[in-house]
């Protein structure tokens, strides 16, 4: 009974001798809402609905029918909403009817079946004016609707608008070509909350110039918080370094670093300061193998101190990804260097020895550190080349027999003579003070030198070729 008198109400509403006002008051009797919900929950009977337009005014002028269809939806039972999303009619009805998409989206079930469905974006730009209150038919197209200051205006005034936005990657894409509409999301917190943690979004963000060009110091703030954001930033290097961690941002930046750091990487909440980080070991192990954590710490002058002073420093020097980004800092570099506690991370690490002597300020500083120049003495080599001047005239020969990277520590000529002879040393590249400067040697005296060399090579000109023209280096290994 219960049965029949669901379908004869449905074929009435079918027929139009119910509208929707009719169908309302029918339906505050709770027995013919339960019949209601009875068809409601079988699929052909759905379909039928869906399908048939004076149903659906019906479904959309009945708050209660509305709420039965959409607002009541769960994980659990949903057959009446998934089978709705499946008709372009009903689908096209329910975008024009700003009540009916209040309750699609206050239901979660429902939204995320709505906006899922085959025939969302084919109803977007009805969507997006009936939430930004825009009068529908405004605007032609979406492309139209962004291009207008006041449609994008409206659009990012509005959560739900905001939301429905979201749920569309071709909406989405306009947006954020869009200088102006971005300004307006970023403008509105709620509105960039809504977006920063939509990931695909996010991804849209990152790969445009003109979104990223109009991120703010509170934008970033406010990504920076939101780990789905922050990752998404960080995943693409050329927005990271050309927004985030970019000259003239170190002061945003080091205010938001903690947060950058704990999001990006996943670190435990309970750390929260840049210098808690720093004094975690476990934290910096997995810091140091992330480019834009290292990037964004290499930006700040107040997070390289920090790293410079802790403890945990030799974690990225034994990183080849954090040496890509510190190695090149020569400040940092030479921060590191004086630190007696760093010496043996850096004296370990072949890529942290090889921006060493590739550096003039670096060997220098090591030059100015006598405990350092003593420690690396007690492992040099002393060599004199392996092969024989070529010519007597001033052609550079190769200083072969030693490492291809060396820190020369002292010199003298390969002799027991008491005369100076002019030598002039060279590499790819030489480096130290001094370093490719004439240099006079003799045989009776090894003089005390710090200098770099990469390929090194030598030449005496104008001394007949013997071994004792040949000079001898005490070196340390930098390969």
């Amino acid at each position: 009974m219960p049965m029949l008198r669901a379908v004869r109400l449905l074929q009435s509403v079918e027929a139009g001798i119910t509208d929707g006002t009719a169908f309302e008051a029918y339906l505050t009797d709770a027995g013919r809402l339960s019949d209601f919900s009875i068809l409601l929950s079988m699929r052909e009977q759905v379909r039928r609905m869906a399908n048939t337009i004076t149903t659906m005014d019906a479904i959309i002028a009945s708050p209660i029918a509305t709420n039965a269809v959409f607002g009541a939806a769960n994980p659990d039972s949903k057959v009446a909403v998934q089978y709705m999303v499946k008709s372009p009619t009903a689908v096209s009805l329910v975008s024009q009817s700003a009540s009916t998409l209040a309750t699609v989206l206050g239901n979660a079930t429902s939204w995320a079946e709505f906006n899922t469905g085959d025939y969302y974006e084919n109803n977007i730009l009805s969507i997006i004016h009936i939430l930004s209150g825009i009068t529908p038919g405004t605007h032609a197209t979406m492309t139209a609707l962004v291009q207008n200051t006041l449609g994008s205006a409206a659009l990012s005034s509005y959560d739900s608008a905001i939301r429905a936005a979201i749920e569309s990657p071709p909406t989405m894409a306009l947006i954020t070509q869009n200088a102006n509409a971005m300004e307006d999301i970023i403008s509105n917190t709620s509105a960039l909350t809504i977006v920063a943690n939509s990931a695909p979004s996010m991804e849209l963000i990152a790969q445009s110039s003109i979104a990223l060009s109009q991120l703010n110091d509170s934008a970033i703030a406010l990504m920076s918080t939101i780990p789905t954001a922050i990752k998404i930033l960080a995943s693409y290097n050329s927005a990271w370094t050309g927004t985030i961690t970019v000259s003239g941002q170190e002061a945003p930046l080091e205010s938001n670093l903690r947060n950058i750091l704990v999001n990006v990487n996943n670190l435990d909440i309970t750390l929260t300061t840049v210098a808690d980080i720093m004094a975690d070991a476990t934290a910096m192990a997995v810091v140091v193998q992330n480019l834009a954590s290292m990037q964004a710490i290499l930006a700040v002058p107040s997070a390289v101190t920090e790293l410079t002073n802790s403890a945990n420093v030799g974690l990225a020097i034994a990183s080849s990804v954090a040496m890509s980004v510190l190695g090149p800092n020569t400040s940092a570099m030479a921060g590191i260097l004086a630190k007696p506690v760093a010496w043996t991370s850096l004296f370990a690490s072949s890529v942290a020895k090889g921006f060493i002597v590739s550096s003039t300020t670096l060997v220098d500083v090591i030059n100015g550190l006598a405990d350092l120049k003593t420690i690396l003495l007690a492992s040099a080599t002393t060599s004199t080349p392996a092969t024989l001047r070529s010519a007597t005239n001033a052609t550079d020969d190769v200083f072969d027999g030693i490492a291809n990277k060396v820190l020369v520590l002292g010199m003298r000529a390969n002799n027991i003579g008491a005369i100076d002879a002019n030598y002039d040393f060279d590499g790819s590249p030489a480096t130290g003070t001094g370093a490719t400067a004439t240099i006079p040697l003799r045989g009776s005296v090894t003089i005390s030198t710090c200098l770099g060399f990469t390929a090194p090579t030598w030449t005496v000109a104008g001394i007949a070729v013997t071994a004792a023209v040949s000079p001898e280096w005490t070196w340390y290994d930098m390969t």
